[in-house]
């Protein structure tokens, strides 16, 4: 009969006690560290760091070259669509105007864009950085005006003068600003389908509705952008927010619009019982941009 073996206690103690000191080892105490890894090896949320630091270098210093060359480092063979889909994330997000119109223009450089995004567009590309050589250029002296005749000068009339003795002068009107947008509606809603009351904006342009357009809304002491186009489901030109009882707001569209001031929710009772109103205003397009 054949004699079985056991493994002494002590040997299977001793290697589970090195295999735990050597996970500690190595995910504690002294972990894997990289140093000067490639952009295409970086975590999801440093890529896009370094996408919005390029466009951002790009907006400075107007070469596309050099942009190409470092955003092919991320081995995104759909490079276009990824900034785009930033840009989006970036109004979603209510991001600085400035970033989202960074990444629209480099997006758009690779022909993709979206009706939300391309409202960002800039409309006078990135001036590269003069060269070196361009700003030791000494400036030629112009030529030496020529004589020119001597002409009398011709009377002008005496300004009209007040009873004081002061010349008085008409002031010349202010140029009127020209408005993209007007108020057409306003409507104010009792919803038995939710006990939020919201503000609701819809912008037309001949009866179609526009995507993309931002919305400003401050209420005390705070402000917040909407931008239409971001529920689809709604409709391309809608954007809401919730509003909070006892607070006017005013809203104005960032493209040129009156601002509609006092916009308030109210109780009303619905079918489903007590309810705050909520507040639809519609802007239709009477301009150009």
């Amino acid at each position: 009969m054949k004699e079985q073996t056991f493994w002494p206690l002590p040997i299977i103690a001793g290697l589970v006690l090195g295999v735990a000191l050597g996970l500690i080892l190595a995910w504690l105490i002294a972990p894997v560290q990289y140093h000067d890894t490639a952009p295409d090896r970086l975590r999801a949320d440093l890529k896009e760091e370094y996408i919005l630091l390029i466009c951002e270098t790009y907006a400075a210093d107007g070469d596309w070259a050099e942009t190409q060359e470092r955003l092919v480092e991320l081995g995104d063979r759909d490079i276009g669509a990824t900034i785009m889909e930033m840009a989006e994330r970036a109004i979603e997000q209510g991001r600085p105007v400035s970033t989202i119109r960074h990444l629209a223009a480099v997006a758009n450089r690779y022909g993709v864009t979206s009706p939300a995004v391309a409202r960002f567009m800039p409309t006078v590309p990135p001036t590269p950085s003069p060269s070196p050589a361009a700003e030791r250029a000494t400036p030629t002296p112009a030529p030496p005006l020529l004589p020119t005749a001597t002409r009398t000068p011709t009377p002008t009339a005496s300004p009209t003068r007040a009873a004081a003795g002061r010349a008085t002068y008409t002031p010349q009107p202010t140029a009127t600003p020209v408005l993209l947008y007007r108020l057409t509606a306003q409507e104010r809603i009792c919803d038995a389908d939710r006990p939020d009351p919201l503000l609701q904006v819809v912008v037309l342009h001949d009866d179609e509705e526009v995507g993309g357009v931002e919305v400003v809304v401050t209420w005390r002491s705070e402000s917040a952008r909407l931008f239409t186009g971001f529920k689809p489901e709604l409709g391309l030109g809608y954007a809401d927010m919730i509003m909070e009882s006892n607070t006017p707001y005013a809203v104005q569209l960032a493209a040129g619009s009156d601002e509609v001031s006092g916009v308030q929710t109210a109780p009303c009772t619905s079918e489903a019982g007590p309810r705050l109103v909520s507040v639809r205003l519609v802007f239709e397009k009477v301009g150009t941009d």
